[in-house]
């Protein structure tokens, strides 16, 4: 196995949710805290500041106990500080993992994580692994699949496939004016892809997620993915786009969690293709999640 990825934990003004994040991350297998760089983003408002400097204070004392990188943004940079931190470790480190401050992985997540960077590293037609999955729990089938989307919880990712994401989606016309693909990247109806990429790049919706799978699709490229979700997302209803929480909201973010998974080594796919029962699922879920 190559050395482990550098991990990247994302905060900004939430600090109960940062410090739940840091401290599951700390009992994960494979924890070490020179792996760890905490990006922490300045205030955009007046108003932010008092959350702002208490996240900043969980994560710089953190990374001190654990011998950590604290980096905390000299000015405010919205989604740009995840994108940033992943540019910066994946061009010096060749891979990395992401964890934002409502994240909160499992203590196999780790594991997991690694052993699929290593294990995919030099396929070009992937482009993530995940330790999340969204939707509903799944009885049988594969211990993890690939997915033509990708994950926005707890995921990584290499150089080779980050550097082909873009703020400015150039290739999003090839998409868009196409009907077929439109129907395609909205998950053949199930998920609006084509309207909030439209609205990211006219200003109206603001997503690094929305113009990563973008990247992903105008590559052809796929995303692996757990069944049993290693990644809990905490933080429903707060933060840039959250709502208000909803029973239904709950069960498919974290419906698949199950963080005793695993207890075994799992079985990774021997061939790169997408697990189209695992995909119908997903479309199912997001159908529920609108209707």
């Amino acid at each position: 196995m190559t050395r482990p990825a550098a991990i990247a934990v994302f905060g900004y003004a939430r600090p109960f949710f940062l410090s739940k994040t840091l401290t599951a991350l700390e009992h994960c297998h494979g924890f070490r805290g020179q792996r760890v760089h905490v990006f922490c983003d300045a205030p955009s408002c007046e108003a932010d500041l008092p959350g702002v400097e208490a996240a900043q204070m969980v994560a710089s004392a953190w990374c001190r106990r654990h011998a950590a990188r604290f980096v905390p943004r000299a000015t405010n940079l919205g989604l740009r500080n995840i994108t940033e931190g992943m540019n910066e470790l994946c061009s010096s480190e060749g891979m990395a993992i992401s964890f934002e401050d409502d994240h909160l992985p499992a203590p196999r997540a780790l594991d997991f994580l690694d052993q699929a960077l290593d294990r995919y590293q030099h396929d070009e037609s992937v482009f993530q692994v995940s330790a999340y999955r969204p939707g509903r729990p799944m009885t049988g089938g594969p211990d993890m699949f690939f997915l033509p989307v990708p994950m926005p919880l707890g995921w990584g990712t290499w150089e080779r496939a980050w550097t082909r994401f873009s703020w400015e989606c150039a290739d999003a016309h090839s998409i868009l004016a196409s009907s077929v693909l439109r129907q395609s990247f909205n998950l053949d109806g199930a998920y609006p892809a084509a309207t909030l990429l439209t609205e990211a790049l006219s200003g109206e919706f603001n997503s690094y997620f929305i113009r990563w799978y973008c990247a992903m699709f105008v590559a052809n490229a796929v995303a692996l993915c757990a069944r049993d979700s290693l990644v809990h997302n905490i933080g429903l209803g707060s933060g840039l786009h959250g709502h208000a929480r909803s029973e239904r909201k709950a069960r498919f973010h974290n419906g698949a969690w199950n963080p005793g998974a695993y207890v075994d080594e799992w079985t990774f796919p021997t061939t790169v293709e997408i697990d189209h029962n695992a995909l119908a699922l997903l479309r199912d879920d997001l159908r529920m999640l609108v209707g």
